[in-house]
């Protein structure tokens, strides 16, 4: 190696031991090496290399620490090390002002996003769901043609049509109480005015969680007489997503809620069936008990599931 290389190379290990500004924040050095640095402070002009100046990471001006009233040691760690940001007193407050800003946005933008999956999972739960009333009525047929063979001699006394009418009008009301829940236990408001009455029931709803909306409430059947008894509360909610979560979550949400205290611990939910489901979910608690009794205590049968995936479960004793 050259004595011009070794020499040049001896200055710039002795440029990067020294702590002048911007040591270790790969920013634009050209005044730096040529102009030096103005304090916005004094204004004195710093062109050596050991002056000890700061530079501000948001308006780039420079403040010495004189009249930063800093130690030096202080300064040295701060330009030695590139993962800590310094502003100066004039943009201090500008830069806090823009954090919360950008804070909010993206608290903003990740509810968006949060809402955003939402309907695209309830979207796609549609369509994986989507039944037309076409594909049934194909779906009946078909199955009509393959019960009567030219050999069977007789037909059956209920019709394709009939089938269809009622398969889709259980569709239809399954489609209208999918967002459904029932609530057992929920205290009646003592009010006699109805608006009172349902602003505390969708209270008493939204309670068990703090992100719930309830787009519709109403109580089932008439008013008991004893003050100890509560009619069951009907409630949509404004998604089956929502649905899904609370019945997930009902647990832990009733415990780390007003539900959870007091007498409130009964409290208790259920899917909107519609009637055809009701008399299903009846027929396998018929078949639960007599695995169950078959069993001879060995083992507990329940019925397990939503309406429309319901089904007998093993339990131990």
């Amino acid at each position: 190696m050259s004595n011009t290389q070794n020499k040049d190379q001896i200055e710039n290990d002795l440029q990067a031991s020294q702590p002048g500004v911007n040591k270790g924040r790969p920013k634009s050095v050209s005044r730096t090496e040529n102009e030096g640095w103005n304090c916005q402070l004094c204004n004195v002009l710093y062109k050596k290399k050991t002056d000890k100046v700061l530079e501000c990471d948001y308006c780039r001006k420079h403040n010495c620490i004189s009249c930063l009233s800093m130690p030096a040691t202080l300064y040295n760690h701060l330009s030695n090390r590139a993962d800590i940001k310094w502003f100066c007193s004039l943009c201090n407050e500008t830069v806090e002002k823009n954090l919360r800003h950008d804070r909010e946005i993206e608290e903003k933008c990740r509810l968006f996003m949060e809402k955003f999956e939402q309907r695209v999972v309830t979207l796609e739960t549609k369509v994986e769901q989507m039944v037309t009333v076409e594909t049934v009525k194909t779906i009946i047929n078909e199955e009509f043609k393959s019960e009567i063979t030219p050999h069977s001699g007789h037909a059956s006394a209920t019709t394709p049509d009939d089938v269809i009418t009622e398969t889709v009008k259980e569709m239809k009301d399954r489609e209208r109480r999918k967002n459904n829940a029932i609530f057992f236990n929920v205290p009646e408001p003592k009010s006699n005015v109805k608006s009172e009455k349902s602003a505390q029931d969708t209270e008493s709803i939204t309670d068990i969680g703090k992100r719930i909306d309830v787009e519709m409430e109403k109580r089932l059947g008439k008013k008991y007489e004893e003050e100890n008894k509560h009619r069951p509360l009907l409630v949509t909610f404004d998604s089956d997503t929502i649905k899904r979560n609370v019945f997930k979550n009902f647990s832990k949400l009733r415990d780390e809620s007003d539900f959870g205290s007091d007498d409130n611990n009964n409290i208790g939910i259920s899917h909107d069936m519609t009637p055809k489901e009701k008399e299903e979910l009846t027929q396998l608690k018929e078949k639960a008990k007599e695995k169950e009794e078959k069993s001879q205590g060995k083992f507990r049968f329940r019925v397990r599931g939503p309406p429309w995936a319901m089904y007998i479960k093993k339990l131990s004793p």
